[in-house]
């Protein structure tokens, strides 16, 4: 399935890109094909996508209750000078060279972040945040977006072969300017938004008498540049009491999952693909270095998967009957759904330093 839009279906587009509302007087001449291209994309039946494939999904942040969500498309930057796409001239620790890139110096801001995506090669998904200082116009120095991520100069990058492309980054300001997000004056009886991007939560809330949004503990400081890692997700708590409806939007992924896990604690990974998918697909137990339930490892010594419906589910990889689990009885559960969208979170009972590489690959 390949869209080729209008100027018109450019536009808004675009605009739900950034959750923002179409001029009404133009919304309405939407076409069909835009419409139900769209709509097929929340479906398993998609088969055969090109880079360029878009969409989006519509996600329901129900009332008064947690909500789990991720960064399911690509967002392609909107004003950009320079090369957005193209093949890795050199790699440093942490630094990637595009000669001829053309780029506009130290164009990533703490307003408007934007990543690296490498799209081939042994680390094709894998993704860098650009940093904000010290770029030049075919050089981006490149940071960490989990504490445990390699250097890209280790990820096996093919110099000369191998390609990447940029994608522009959502902070909490940009993802929810426009939306009904209930706020106050203090956490306590705000919507907050937990954010694990490192294996630890941070909380926020939109603070209505400085209008922006703030930590709900420590020091009162703006956290509207606080950025959302597209490998990861977040929890939605809703404390007002109408439902919101929150639309991810963007190029559709066509490049495998390559995600650090933490060797010890937690790691929130991203459901990264618009379609349902289901535990036994996710293929997390060939993760290095993943501890399975067996004879000798009972299942609360094993590693485990936590699924968000309306609670936490958790599940352990049973190795000798090479199947899932739930944590509590031993029954079948590869066929557990996970919902398009929906980030899986993966606690690890190890004690090492570091992070091994989770992969799957795009399952369309």
């Amino acid at each position: 399935m390949v869209l080729a839009l209008t100027r018109l279906e450019t536009y808004i587009f675009k605009c739900y890109c950034r959750n923002q509302a179409p001029n009404p007087r133009i919304q309405q001449t939407m076409t069909t094909k835009f419409k139900l291209l769209f709509a097929s994309l929340a479906f398993a039946g998609i088969t055969t996508l090109s880079a360029q494939t878009v969409g989006y999904i519509t996600r329901t942040v129900n009332p008064s209750s947690q909500n789990i969500f991720s960064l399911t498309f690509d967002v392609e930057p909107s004003s950009f000078v320079g090369v957005t796409s193209g093949v890795i001239t050199s790699v440093a620790s942490n630094s990637l060279t595009v000669t001829g890139a053309g780029w506009t110096t130290n164009f990533a801001t703490t307003a408007l972040p934007y990543f690296v995506k490498i799209t081939s090669g042994t680390a094709k998904g894998a993704v860098y945040r650009v940093a904000t200082a010290n770029n030049t116009a075919t050089t981006l120095n490149l940071t960490s977006i989990n504490t445990n991520t390699p250097n890209i100069n280790t990820r096996g990058i093919n110099a000369g072969v191998d390609t990447f492309k940029i994608i522009e980054g959502k902070t909490l300001k940009t993802l929810f300017t426009g939306l009904d997000v209930f706020g106050t004056t203090s956490s306590a009886t705000a919507d907050v938004i937990y954010i694990n991007n490192t294996g630890s939560y941070e909380s926020y809330f939109y603070n209505t008498s400085v209008s922006q949004w703030r930590p709900t503990s420590g020091a009162p400081v703006s956290a509207d540049n606080v950025v959302i890692n597209p490998q990861a997700g977040f929890i939605y708590l809703r404390r007002g009491n109408t439902a919101l409806n929150l639309i991810f939007a963007g190029t559709v992924p066509t490049d495998d999952l390559n995600v650090p896990v933490n060797n010890t604690g937690n790691t929130m990974v991203s459901g990264t693909f618009p379609i349902d998918t289901t535990l036994g697909a996710l293929n997390i137990q060939n993760t290095p270095g993943w501890v399975s339930h067996s004879g000798s490892v009972t299942k609360p010594n094993a590693d485990k998967v936590f699924i968000y419906t309306t609670s936490w589910a958790g599940y352990v990889f049973d190795s000798v009957d090479n199947r899932w689990e739930p944590t509590g009885p031993n029954i079948p559960a590869n066929a557990a759904v996970v919902s398009a969208g929906s980030p899986v979170l993966l606690v690890k009972v190890g004690a090492t330093a570091g992070a091994a590489i989770a992969t799957r690959t795009t399952p369309y």
